[in-house]
C-alpha cells in the first residue's frame, strides 16, 4: 500500500477495528511517515467481496425497476404541492 497524498510506501498503521455493517471489514487508521498525512483504509475478505458485488447488481436490477415509478411520482410532486391545480 501507498500513500494516497505523496506516493510513498512507508506507511505506519494507528488503529484497526472491524467497521460496522454486515461484512466483515477491517477499518485502519494509517498515516504516513513521509508527509505525516493521516488517511484510512478499509479491508474486505476476497469471499465477502464476492457478496458484495452480486449486492450492486440486485440494487441496479432494483433502480432500473423502480425508474418509471420514480419519474411518475416526480411528474405528480408539482401538483401536490399547488394544491392540485395546474
Amino acid at each position: 500500500m501507498r500513500c494516497p497524498f505523496c506516493g510513498r510506501g512507508k506507511l505506519k498503521t494507528t488503529d484497526s477495528r472491524l467497521a460496522e455493517g454486515g461484512v466483515w471489514c477491517v477499518r485502519r487508521r494509517r498515516h504516513c511517515e513521509h508527509c505525516k498525512r493521516p488517511f484510512q483504509s478499509f479491508e474486505i475478505l476476497a469471499e465477502d467481496y464476492h457478496h458484495l458485488e452480486k449486492y450492486a447488481v440486485i440494487l441496479q436490477g432494483l433502480r432500473e425497476l423502480l425508474e418509471p415509478v420514480r419519474s411518475d411520482l416526480f411528474a405528480m410532486a408539482p401538483n401536490q404541492l399547488n394544491g392540485g391545480k395546474k
